[in-house]
């Protein structure tokens, strides 16, 4: 009886780890990540992961869908912040490039521009290429 309590109370606290952890990113993000919370909390297991297989989640399809229609409903600073904050996710929570620009293939749909060019900045003018190193708590 006292193991099942012990294993019990162990799933618990990871659980609670977990959530307190996706939480935190969240609140950690900059205001131009507004609007493209779902995509990095749902996709952070599988952008971070190693190796050059990648095969996103269903949550974070749905996470990923929801922020690529975000940023392409105004087609200017929509663009502009979902690329600083992807941007913001490579540098500071060690988001792979390569496996963001493969998103889109991977879920199954459309997009209107390129997540190659807004992964590596080519897509924003110099004035928004301020990505700030690290996160201010």
């Amino acid at each position: 009886m006292g193991q099942k309590k012990g294993l019990c109370l162990a799933v618990f606290f990871m659980v609670y780890g977990l959530l307190v952890t996706t939480f935190s990113a969240s609140a950690n993000l900059p205001d131009y990540c507004n609007g493209y919370e779902s995509m990095v909390n749902s996709c952070g297991n599988d952008l971070t992961g190693s190796g050059p297989s990648f095969s996103p989640s269903r949550d974070c399809c749905i996470g990923s869908f929801n922020g690529f229609n975000h940023a392409m409903l105004d087609h200017g600073k929509g663009i502009v912040n979902f690329c600083k904050c992807m941007q913001f996710a490579v540098k500071n929570l060690k988001f792979d490039p390569h496996k963001i620009i493969q998103v889109p293939d991977e879920c199954g749909f459309k997009i209107n521009f390129s997540v190659d060019k807004c992964v590596s900045g080519k897509l924003l003018a110099p004035s928004h290429q301020n990505i700030p190193e690290t996160v201010h708590v």
